[in-house]
């Protein structure tokens, strides 16, 4: 079939402690919130692989630590399923630099990721202190996920221009929010235009993480404007869907999310469907 998911292109794991992963525990109380505070490991996501007939995953990390990207690797080197993992690097350290080129020499590590949105500075991704890292990522030939809010778009956008050899994937549809807005009001024609300058920049984009906040009660319609407004802008050959596992349990859970895409994507071609549902991953992330 040419809508079997070769590459799932984006999903977590995590052991929880009283320590890590604080975005779960300062939102506890959010719709959904509990049902991730408790451990998700490897052989419960391989049976949901198994289930929906996924060959491959891509690994993404969940904080901003170096232990965690350890863990995830260590994973990895233990799942074959898993080919590959996008961590987190310090990019203002000053050894930046040689730890870009120490993580490329891990044919495992396949990316890092740049979490604009649990950053307070709206303006951090364009701190000098970050350019070496930056540049030493791009000459590395690494990945990079955005992980962004609409507003963060135009900063994101200033970098690019100032690091054009950058391969960057937005995360999550760039975070629209799909209960909140209309598609004929002025937050979706903001993120539509926004989301477009940055394909027009070379970005990719995962469709993933948009209905996590959603609930269970959404319809396929009610995220199909985000799908067009994201295949308008970036084609299937730059877009790759992801679970998003298990943060999508929140909103409706792996199946609904992946059926509700093939519904949308039905008038695609079979060159195309491949592309979608692994094809482009397995070119941005090398795998």
């Amino acid at each position: 079939m040419s809508d079997t998911v070769s590459v799932d292109s984006h999903h977590h794991l995590w052991t929880l402690t009283d320590t890590n992963y604080p975005w779960i525990r300062e939102r506890i109380d959010a719709p959904g919130m509990r049902e991730l505070a408790r451990d998700f490991h490897a052989s419960e996501f391989s049976e949901v692989m198994q289930t929906h007939s996924v060959a491959r995953s891509v690994l993404v990390q969940g904080e901003p630590t170096v232990e965690e990207t350890d863990e995830m690797l260590a994973i990895a080197r233990d799942n074959a399923f898993i080919a590959g993992v996008v961590g987190w690097i310090d990019l203002e350290k000053e050894d930046a630099v040689t730890e870009v080129e120490r993580r490329a020499a891990d044919p495992l590590f396949k990316g890092i990721r740049l979490w604009l949105l649990r950053n307070e500075d709206p303006a951090w991704i364009l701190r000098p202190s970050q350019s070496l890292g930056l540049e030493a990522t791009a000459k590395s030939g690494l990945g990079v996920d955005a992980l962004l809010r609409p507003q963060h778009i135009a900063n994101l956008s200033r970098m690019l221009e100032q690091h054009p050899d950058l391969r960057v994937v937005l995360c999550h549809g760039a975070k629209p929010i799909v209960e909140a807005w209309s598609p004929s009001g002025d937050e979706f024609r903001a993120w539509k235009n926004g989301i477009a300058t940055l394909a027009r920049q070379g970005c990719y984009m995962k469709l993933s993480g948009i209905m996590t906040e959603s609930g269970h009660d959404w319809e396929p319609d009610d995220v199909r404007p985000y799908v067009e407004a994201i295949l308008e802008s970036y084609g299937p050959y730059r877009t790759m869907w992801g679970s998003d596992w298990p943060v999508i349990n929140r909103g409706g859970g792996y199946t609904k999310w992946l059926d509700a895409v093939r519904e949308i994507t039905i008038g695609l071609s079979s060159e195309e469907k491949s592309a979608l549902f692994g094809g482009t991953a397995t070119e941005f992330y090398r795998l």
